[in-house]
């Protein structure tokens, strides 16, 4: 019952306060296996106005007119960040990634690379984020044109709840 009523709370937001948290819904394939097309993402829109961004956030931004993406942030402004294969370093350190276990082994036992796709070291700019989805080679990310660093005043909000549907 309290679970019911957490959701509840985070999906109608607390009486007598502006409701900060809104409803999307995932479509596409680019965070799997976290999170696949069809599951409702509930997305705090006020929490960066009294938090920091923070490695791992979820975060909506939009790309182009039309589109409004989700994906993980990686690096943060001024850090380095490079993409070789299956890892991802910061600053030259290889970064921790529990999040993409499931991925990774899945990715071995079909005796294939989890990510085709590097990225030649670069500093991100102050005031920006690197961001990937979890499907590292089914995902259009900071390592495209088309998306770049996402500017901090571009994020619309974090995601802080999931909630899956059947797949």
């Amino acid at each position: 019952m309290l679970h019911f009523i957490l959701a509840l709370l985070l999906t109608t937001g607390i009486p007598g306060t502006t409701p900060a948290v809104k409803s999307y819904q995932a479509m596409g394939p680019s965070m799997e296996p976290a999170i696949h097309q069809g599951d409702r993402l509930g997305v705090d829109t006020e929490y960066y106005q009294t938090n920091a961004f923070r490695r791992g956030d979820l975060v909506l931004f939009p790309v182009g007119e039309d589109k409004i993406y989700f994906k993980r942030i990686i690096a943060l402004g001024g850090e380095r960040v490079r993409v070789d294969g299956d890892d991802v370093y910061i600053n030259g350190t290889k970064l921790d990634e529990p999040y993409l276990a499931d991925g990774l082994k899945r990715a071995a036992e079909l005796g294939s690379p989890y990510n085709v796709r590097d990225f030649v070291e670069t500093v991100v700019p102050k005031g920006a984020v690197f961001v990937m989805g979890d499907n590292r080679s089914n995902s259009m990310d900071s390592r495209d044109a088309a998306v770049g660093f996402v500017p901090y005043a571009s994020i619309l909000g974090r995601v802080v709840t999931v909630q899956h549907t059947d797949q």
